[in-house]
């Protein structure tokens, strides 16, 4: 009997690269790009990709049964082995259905749509002021949340809004959004420099004191740090802290929170992007640019935690420098002063 024309390794090989193509797709990592390029249900390459999946499944598993056990022995056995667990955990991939009624999803085999601004849009003048906190996270730009809708970007959303919001609920998120809109650290940090561009050095000092003591919410050790290192910024640079402001450091957490919000489950699409939009418009009736906006974030990240900033702050300023200075960079695809009509 004549032996097959091709090598049953090829032909396995083959198998497994189709297979793995058909993964990628229903993972959503093939079909689409870091900028948050619609690869939609109706795509033909999707079901391109799950067809040549199935076949290649088919033809890894016909030529592991019938040409790999002539290599014999204990590597047949473990290749036979780890086939049967690709092919087990596959399928429960595929057909593995959740649902999640807080969130209104329903997991399917079928990949989740992204919600991506559109070209010249107001929306993604929104997503392109999250590029600095979106670049630092690795996320997706132009997509509503950073990540499709899916039940693992839930529990990533949910996770994160829990763990730096304390948000466990949607009466919770309402209320951390509604104190980012109406006061946020800005409130606070205006009324401490205030006070300390208002006192004389010996009314510092004994401030300086009554912190130490615990005498003011900051009780902890950390806490303690990060008010003297306030007030050092104050008495280095309160001018320049007092006209910036820190709108920019309210205001794009309440547009990442909306799109984290999105994917929890918190926030439709239409009044994320609603959301997004009109905190968009304050933003740019602020600042003067994307550079101005960029370093008032910066500026009250570090007023906010110096202790955080000394760990992430070197690269946030690279990231910064980074979108101010690449041309294919948002900031400078997309102009600032870009009028921010309803769609």
């Amino acid at each position: 009997m004549n032996e097959p024309g091709f090598s049953p390794y090829l032909i396995a090989a083959l198998g497994i690269f189709l297979f793995y193509l058909g993964l990628r797709a229903v993972r959503q990592k093939k079909m689409v790009g870091s900028e948050g390029k619609d690869q939609g249900l109706r795509n033909p390459e999707y079901y391109i990709k799950l067809l040549g999946s199935f076949i290649g499944a088919g033809l890894v598993f016909f030529w592991a049964g019938t040409e790999f056990h002539k290599i014999g022995g204990w590597l047949y056995s473990s290749l036979f082995s780890l086939l049967i667990v690709g092919i087990l955990w596959w399928l429960i991939r595929f057909n593995k259905i959740r649902n999640s009624a807080k969130a209104g999803l329903k997991s399917t085999m079928l990949p989740r749509r992204y919600s991506k601004a559109k070209d010249n849009s107001p929306n993604m003048w929104s997503m392109a002021a999250l590029a600095l906190l979106y670049r630092v996270q690795n996320r997706k730009l132009y997509v509503l949340g950073g990540a499709e809708m899916s039940n693992s970007s839930m529990k990533y959303a949910r996770k994160r809004l829990k763990k730096e919001w304390d948000i466990q609920d949607q009466e919770d998120f309402d209320e951390v959004q509604d104190w980012l809109i109406t006061e946020g650290h800005r409130t606070e940090f205006l009324e401490l420099i205030q006070r300390i561009m208002n006192s004389s050095q010996s009314d510092i000092q004994d401030y300086i004191a009554e912190v130490n003591r615990g005498e003011h919410p900051m009780s902890t050790k950390t806490e303690m740090a990060e008010e003297r290192a306030r007030v050092a910024m104050i008495e280095e640079e309160g001018s320049k802290l007092k006209n910036q402001g820190f709108m920019a450091w309210d205001q794009l957490r309440y547009m990442e929170n909306c799109g984290l919000g999105y994917l929890a489950g918190y926030l439709d699409e239409e009044t994320a992007w609603e959301n997004l939009n009109s905190v968009a418009t304050a933003l740019q009736s602020r600042y003067d640019s994307w550079k101005d906006m960029g370093e008032a974030y910066l500026m009250g990240r570090e007023f906010w935690s110096s202790i955080d900033y000394r760990k992430k702050g070197r690269l946030y300023e690279k990231t910064l420098n980074r979108l101010l200075s690449d041309k294919r960079s948002p900031w400078n695809q997309i102009k600032w002063d870009m009028p921010l009509l309803k769609q």
